[in-house]
């Protein structure tokens, strides 16, 4: 059975990504990362479920170890 979340497209997690680099902006990220995934819909799915779960794949480098600390 495939995950309801894996039906939200990989494919938009990769394009929304933040590593934690000097030259990112980390307020651009998450304005860029609650618009898009403010708007998808799941039946039964509450709308915070897939940010908080889509968040965990958005993160990248420095940005990753620092939520796993």
């Amino acid at each position: 059975m495939v995950h309801p979340i894996s039906a939200i497209g990989a494919d938009l997690i990769v394009r929304i990504e933040f590593h934690g680099l000097a030259g990112e902006d980390p307020h651009k990220y998450l304005k860029e990362f609650h618009v898009v995934y403010s708007t998808m819909r799941l039946q039964g799915i509450p709308k915070d479920y897939i940010k908080m779960k889509a968040f965990l794949f958005s993160l990248d480098g420095v940005a990753k170890d620092w939520l796993y600390l």
